[in-house]
């Protein structure tokens, strides 16, 4: 919600680190902050403000927001060296690419 909010991402990471020290999927979403913009944490919280969790699909729908980003690759490089000091998330991430690729697959049949 802070990130939404407008909250420095760096500012909510340093504090993360420091009140929850083993939450590693939290410092990760805020170490990405900076590449993936907010829309896609806003999506998120839309979510869990009206489910009370965030669910496959909506994942999916933050995934797409992603791809309306422009990163250059240089961006895209140091989003990765971010995300695989997060294992966990990175091969989360790498499943939802998949799922997502495979979906746009089935779109691009039906066209």
């Amino acid at each position: 919600m802070a990130l939404v909010e407008g909250a420095s991402p760096q500012d909510l990471l340093d504090k993360a680190i420091k009140a929850y020290p083993n939450d590693k999927v939290l410092q990760c979403c805020l170490e990405m902050a900076p590449f993936t913009g907010v829309e896609s944490y806003r999506v998120g919280l839309s979510a869990i403000l009206a489910k009370g969790k965030l669910e496959e699909s909506d994942a999916m729908s933050m995934m797409l927001i992603q791809t309306e980003k422009d990163l250059s690759t240089q961006q895209f490089e140091q989003f990765l060296e971010v995300l695989k000091k997060h294992p966990e998330q990175y091969e989360k991430l790498r499943k939802q690419i998949g799922q997502l690729t495979e979906f746009l697959d089935k779109i691009e049949e039906m066209i």
